[in-house]
């Protein structure tokens, strides 16, 4: 595994590959950082050069003294320089949930860096009609409320129990998740800095439409009846496409590494034979 740390403006982005091939670039979501994807990455690693990476303020990119995120595009950006770093050509990227947002900003603003995306049930109410869209905004609402009132482990699990994440139907081999320090650091920012980043921000879904570039809009399979799998289905229906779903739920990275590795694979080498 090689590591790095790149420094941009506010802060340095801790970054790491593994494998070969075709570069394949995946961006976290929720509190997640480079290591939330590791079951995943054991079974693209053979087929793909894999880049994860640490947001910024998370694990092990530190922000410099009075920065912060200003909002979805400010991580867009940190991405933007850390595959200029990596790389002249467009790459594949998979963006799940926060990262999903952050690769459809990439694909409206930089889209020479994209040769295809995968965006994962994208976390955007301009993709939900009234009913989604309302429960949406009460649901983020109360999970900043409790992190504020009561502690990140009552915003957790309001998240998880909105988000869809099942324990149920994981995969036999699938590492179980376990807390630690980190994580929880992890998720006090990403509910005190990140999520309010999501709640303001807005989809440029007609740059989107003319986009060059390939966007597949993804979402679980068990996890239909929730707001989240409906933004993926919404994001199918505003750029005229096919929604693909992958196993699991929005928490797949991590309870279905195997069979989500394996689609995602057969979305690319589709994507290759274009």
């Amino acid at each position: 595994m090689q590591k790095g740390l790149l420094p941009v403006v506010g802060a340095h982005i801790y970054h790491q590959q593994r494998g070969s091939g075709p570069l394949l670039l995946i961006i976290p979501g929720g509190p997640g950082d480079a290591d939330a994807s590791a079951g995943l990455v054991r079974h693209l690693e053979n087929s793909y050069r894999v880049v994860t990476f640490d947001r910024r303020g998370q694990s092990r990119s530190p922000l410099d003294k009075g920065a912060g995120v200003a909002g979805v595009e400010t991580h867009c950006d940190d991405v933007h320089l850390l595959l200029e770093s990596l790389t002249q050509e467009p790459v594949f990227v998979l963006g799940s949930s926060l990262g999903a947002l952050i690769g459809l900003d990439l694909v409206a603003r930089y889209p020479e860096q994209v040769s295809a995306l995968v965006a994962h049930e994208p976390p955007s109410t301009d993709l939900l009609d009234a009913s989604h869209r309302a429960a949406a905004v009460q649901d983020r609402e109360k999970a900043e409320e409790l992190f504020h009132r009561d502690g990140v482990l009552a915003a957790l699990r309001k998240f998880i129990e909105f988000t869809g994440v099942r324990r149920d139907g994981r995969e036999a081999d699938a590492e179980v998740f376990r807390p630690t320090a980190a994580t929880t650091a992890n998720a006090e920012f990403f509910f005190a800095c990140d999520a309010p980043a999501v709640r303001g921000y807005r989809l440029d879904l007609e740059k989107l439409r003319k986009s060059p570039v390939r966007i597949v809009p993804a979402a679980g399979s068990t996890n239909r009846d929730v707001w989240l799998h409906q933004c993926g289905r919404g994001l199918a229906a505003q750029l005229g496409q096919n929604l693909v779903e992958f196993p699991g739920g929005h928490g797949a990275f991590s309870s279905h590494p195997r069979g989500f590795a394996s689609k995602l694979h057969e979305v690319f080498r589709l994507e290759e034979n274009r």
